[in-house]
């Protein structure tokens, strides 16, 4: 079914971050498919205990009481652009996928595709050591299957709500729990809007199994959110047996042709053609018509037959076992080292057959980013997302080498990196100091309010914001001086936070001297988030205390580079010195051997950390060519820290 042309009721994606917390919406209940003939048990089986309810689903709240909503804003960490200057803008979210989804508009994406864990094993799971990873995998094992399938389902009802009223969403399985997907599927998007079960071979046979066949295929659900849905009818490549078998006839110019029966087998029409008299399937005025065309093969009893050119037929329509797309192996030119990651083939027609150009696509488990490649290069929009920052910057890399590809770049939309819940330190030095106290604000659950000296309130407490300069220390005097301001101006609530990267010994014994004269001056040290800042973060601990994970402030690894070279144009980057500030280890180095602005990872250098020598930390390349080379790195650490670096390199 094609497009509905009136569907476009949803928001903008490309204002949705916009929404402050102090202006935030009154998150809706989405509700589940009413489907009740559907469970409806027999009268003659009595009363029978049916779950019409996905696992862990709460009406009227669907999955709030175990997953509450969180107020925190969203931070530009990066933003590409290449003059499109249309509005669209393309998107790679940094952080937890639920709290991502529940920030945008509803009804704003065309077609989903995940390949969420699968219910396999922690460390199957868990790609590039990411802490971020780990912590969010191990949530989801804690429990068993339904704890999987809670943590799923609530995702996939928010998955729901986003997709407009003619999208589709592909859900990627194995057979460890598809069967159960599945059925809480059915009961989120309703029975009704099923649509396929997707079977791909993703692998050849692995030998010989001891009692059991061997695995070789992944399962892909496949549901729309309604009956008025997008499909675009695919073929693949007509089976070379069935040519032979069929297509076996050619005519008089060489044609390759097959004879398609003319008789009808039920209904059709009674009457003598070229002294044969059969029930023929077309009337006698379209058989003439197709005789004058050259389109009539006679048999030798005089049968006539319809002639059925094979460089007219499209293919054979798609059917829902694919066979047909092979793995990503390991010669193969889009594979960047990702463990499961999937050929672009399998997405090119899973876009292909559910969306149109200009139609927006996501994908809330991106990993190594096959699916916003694939939307670039099918000129679709794209949100994407991964708690991973590795993966993220995985993912832009591969897709800045797509649009580098291009002859004119300025027709690519621009991309933004934004981050949620994960918060780089650089990039928040860059805003002006209002930009700054504004989504410190907005990160503790405070408000802003237009004061002179005040930079905001929390439960009508006013809160005090320091400068935005990490390194800068507040000293005693703000402290008075916020002490002072109060006293005169809010007589009825003298207390106040004060909130700063860093507070000085004075500046603590200012407060202290403050509390035993009366004043009662509060105020919280910001150092680095999470260490030693609980009472920052406590807002969003006190909704569930596994949140403690989030707010988080992360600084740029500490990077050491040893450069040496090996032989002619062959040369060593060692980086085994370099090391984390925030409590972690370095795990990846990315690197650009043709460095020209833009960081895009050189083949084979987007995922290092599996490399055997150091842990991926020392770096070979052999250049083609001698002279002044610009190069530069992106060294990654488990916790979230990102540091550039840009050298000249002079080859020899």
């Amino acid at each position: 079914m094609g497009k509905d042309e009136k569907d476009g009721t949803g928001e903008k994606l490309t204002d949705f971050y916009e929404i402050t917390v102090e202006e935030e919406p009154a998150q809706p209940v989405i509700e589940i498919a009413e489907q009740p003939e559907f469970y409806k048990i027999p009268k003659r089986f009595g009363t029978v205990p049916v779950d019409e309810l996905p696992l862990g689903y709460v009406k009227g709240k669907g999955y709030s009481d175990k997953f509450p909503f969180i107020k925190l804003p969203f931070q530009k960490i990066e933003e590409i652009r290449f003059g499109a200057g249309n509005g669209d803008t393309n998107k790679i979210f940094w952080g937890d996928n639920l709290h991502i989804m529940r920030m945008l508009p509803s009804e704003s994406i065309d077609l989903i595709y995940i390949d969420p864990p699968f219910f396999s094993g922690r460390n199957y799971n868990v790609i590039f050591g990411d802490q971020n990873e780990v912590r969010s995998f191990s949530d989801i094992w804690d429990g068993g299957l339904p704890t999987y399938l809670i943590w799923l389902n609530a995702r996939l009802l928010e998955m729901k709500r986003l997709l407009k009223n003619t999208g589709s969403i592909f859900v990627h399985c194995d057979y460890h729990a598809s069967h159960y997907i599945k059925i809480e599927m059915d009961k989120i998007f309703g029975y009704d809007n099923f649509r396929d079960e997707i079977i791909w071979k993703r692998t050849s046979a692995h030998g010989v199994h001891q009692k059991a066949a061997g695995n070789v295929h992944d399962t892909i659900l496949h549901y729309t959110k309604s009956e008025n849905y997008v499909f675009n009818q695919v073929y693949i490549e007509h089976d070379q047996k069935y040519l032979r078998s069929h297509y076996n006839m050619k005519d008089k110019d060489g044609r390759v042709f097959r004879a398609d029966n003319l008789i009808a087998p039920g209904k059709g029409y009674v009457y003598e053609w070229h002294g044969v008299t059969r029930r023929w399937r077309l009337p006698k005025e379209k058989m003439e018509e197709l005789d004058k065309q050259g389109r009539i093969y006679y048999t030798k009893n005089g049968t006539a037959s319809y002639i059925r050119y094979l460089d007219e037929m499209p293919g054979t329509p798609l059917q829902d076992l694919w066979l047909d797309i092979p793995p990503v192996n390991s010669m193969a030119n889009e594979r960047i080292g990702y463990p499961t990651q999937k050929p672009e083939a399998l997405l090119q027609r899973i876009i292909e057959m559910a969306s149109n150009e200009n139609d927006v696509v996501a994908d809330f488990f991106v990993g190594g980013g096959t699916t916003a490649a694939v939307a670039e290069k099918l000129n679709r929009r794209w949100i994407v997302s991964d708690i991973s920052r590795i993966a993220v910057e995985i993912t832009k890399g591969r897709i800045l080498k797509v649009i580098k590809g291009r002859i004119d770049r300025t027709n690519s939309p621009n991309i933004e990196v934004l981050s949620w819940g994960y918060y780089d330190i650089p990039s928040l030095s860059k805003l002006s100091e209002e930009e700054f106290k504004k989504f410190i604000l907005d990160a503790f659950g405070a408000r802003k309010v237009s004061d002179p000296f005040i930079s905001g309130l929390k439960s009508g407490i006013p809160v005090w914001v320091g400068p935005k300069d990490h390194d800068v220390q507040v000293d005693e005097n703000p402290v008075l001086e916020f002490a002072e301001y109060l006293e005169k101006n809010y007589e009825n609530r003298k207390k106040g936070i004060m909130i700063a990267w860093q507070f000085s010994d004075r500046a603590k014994q200012a407060q202290e001297m403050l509390a035993k004269m009366g004043a009662g001056i509060d105020f919280v040290s910001i150092d680095l988030v999470p260490i030693g800042s609980d009472n920052f973060k406590r807002h969003i601990v006190e909704k569930n205390a596994e949140y403690s994970s989030f707010l988080r402030f992360i600084m740029p690894p500490v990077v050491r580079l040893r450069t040496r070279r090996i032989s002619e144009r062959k040369y060593e980057f060692d980086f085994t010195e370099s090391g984390s500030l925030n409590g972690g280890k370095i795990v990846n180095i990315q690197a650009d051997f043709d460095f020209d602005g833009i960081f895009t990872p050189t083949t084979g250098f987007a995922i290092t950390g599996g490399s055997t020598k150091q842990g991926g930390l020392i770096l070979t390349q052999e250049f083609q060519k001698s002279g002044i080379i610009k190069i530069a790195f992106k060294i990654e650490d488990d916790q979230g820290g990102e540091a550039l670096v840009v050298k000249e390199l002079e080859v020899n």
